[in-house]
């Protein structure tokens, strides 16, 4: 999440009270992946006889070799929590969101730690469970409200509607500077005529 929200430099620059550095990047895909298929190779098996004391034995071996290959994005949305606190997902108003300073903090230990949910996530601070005046005098656009997964869950239950889903971009063709090649274990078997 830090990293399509600008990266370090931009959040620790204070643009963090701001929905600045909330893009549409960052929330529509934040952690996605990126993903690579075969999109070309070449398969060459070879057919041979062993001849040993045990009698004749066929055997095949194949060679794969990948030439190019297929690069796309992938992102999962899906609304359910794995633990007993649910994902935090933004403060948000009809006007925009943003993340709050906590929920930076989180994402740089989720990134030193790994997805150790009981690292960063319990216990939940009070704050982040309240809403946010970005300003001073309560405007409707400067006041942001916490959402999290449980939110969505009861609207979804309330309204009949969302659910989860699969994104995936369009496919990118590379061709590899040196293809990968793989040799698959021989296989034999006793010829019998």
């Amino acid at each position: 999440m830090v990293d399509v929200l600008g990266g370090i430099l931009e959040i620790s620059q204070g643009k963090i009270k701001n929905s600045q550095i909330m893009n549409d990047l960052a929330a529509s895909l934040a952690n996605f992946y990126f993903y690579a298929a075969v999109a070309h190779s070449t398969v060459r098996t070879r057919r041979y006889m062993r001849y040993g004391s045990e009698g004749q034995t066929k055997c095949t071996q194949t060679t794969v070799e990948v030439s190019h290959i297929y690069v796309y994005a992938k992102d999962v949305y899906s609304f359910n929590d794995e633990t007993q606190t649910s994902q935090y997902l933004g403060h948000w108003n009809r006007y925009g969101v943003i993340i709050s300073a906590e929920s930076y903090a989180a994402s740089l230990l989720e990134k030193e730690h790994g997805s150790r949910s009981e690292i960063y996530l319990p216990p939940v601070p009070k704050n982040l469970d309240r809403p946010l005046d970005t300003g001073n005098s309560l405007l409707a656009k400067q006041v942001y409200y916490p959402v999290r997964n449980k939110d969505f869950e009861t609207w979804r239950h309330l309204k009949n509607r969302g659910g989860d889903f699969a994104i995936f971009s369009d496919t990118r063709k590379i061709k590899l500077a040196k293809p990968i090649t793989i040799d698959l274990d021989e296989i034999c078997e006793i010829y019998r005529r």
